[in-house]
């Protein structure tokens, strides 16, 4: 394996030119899926940071508890709302809604605010089985995952979906069955060889973030401690999403270089306020001001 380094002009690799006839068709269809009752800013923060548009996504479905949208209709005016089917506050897996739901996406991201329950494990199982796009685990679909792996150690192998995988320390002890300190004392060695076993490619979050696939990895370091704090981790999945939209031929990279972008508007949240106050949202809100500066230049 090579270890890869990410700099400004592979950034601006992910974003061409757009050509002056184009449409919002041309830059790809996105969905974000997940909220419940219990954490509604989870999915808010990751429309918020692809605020899809802005980091390059031409459409986002927003994928919600019914529930939850009338509360997000007031907050929500470029993303699509698609109400799902609920109990008790969290997604009712229905298949023929997620069958319509995923038509024509390149890209989901699934987990963010979701719950871990049964739904959720029927929500991914049928993703991974039946999607063809670029696929990102986040939260607790990475939770419902490694009991899916308990069920079927060759669920991932077997699926036809681009997988991308987001877990902090203690999610990726549980996909891989190892205690965290174990997974601390060598956290590359066992992202790579998840990832070479499974053939996904594995975001591993922490001071330092590994992004590894079967063949190649980054290490990525900015970002701070400030960003140690709830909805951090539905933020980087709303960029993830978007950026992968348009770059399913250089997955690594992409999902290298939204890592980066999301490290970059942390740091610039926290020269605007501090490590201490900052919070998710004010990432998600530089997310634009990092992509201006980078495209810009």
């Amino acid at each position: 394996m090579q270890k890869m380094k990410i700099e400004i002009d592979d950034i601006k690799s992910l974003f061409p030119k757009r050509d002056i006839n184009a449409n919002k068709g041309d830059f790809g269809y996105i969905a974000l899926i997940g909220g419940s009752i219990r954490y509604s800013g989870a999915i808010r923060l990751a429309n918020m940071a692809s605020a899809s548009l802005i980091s390059g996504a031409g459409v986002v479905k927003l994928a919600t508890p019914r529930t939850l949208v009338t509360t997000f209709i007031p907050l929500i005016l470029e993303s699509t709302l698609y109400p799902l089917s609920e109990v008790d506050g969290h997604i009712l897996f229905k298949e023929e809604e997620f069958l319509d739901l995923s038509h024509n996406l390149k890209s989901i991201a699934i987990g963010m605010g979701i719950e871990n329950n049964n739904e959720t494990k029927k929500a991914i199982k049928w993703l991974l089985k039946n999607y063809k796009g670029n696929l990102i685990i986040d939260a607790d679909g990475l939770n419902a995952l490694s009991e899916l792996i308990k069920e079927d150690n060759n669920i991932l192998l077997s699926s036809n979906a681009s997988i991308i995988l987001t877990p902090h320390l203690k999610e990726f002890s549980r996909l891989i069955n190892k205690d965290i300190e174990e997974i601390k004392s060598k956290p590359l060695e066992l992202a790579r060889e998840f990832a070479k076993k499974n053939h996904v490619i594995v975001v591993l979050k922490g001071h330092t973030t590994y992004v590894c696939d079967d063949n190649d990895y980054y290490e990525i370091t900015c970002g701070n401690p400030g960003m140690a704090k709830a909805g951090s981790g539905d933020v980087l999945s709303g960029i993830l999403a978007s950026i992968t939209v348009n770059n399913a031929h250089q997955l690594l990279k992409a999902s290298a270089g939204a890592v980066y972008i999301n490290g970059l508007a942390g740091d610039l949240a926290r020269d605007k306020n501090n490590e201490v106050t900052m919070l998710a949202s004010d990432t998600a809100d530089n997310v634009r001001e990092v992509l201006n500066n980078i495209l810009n230049k």
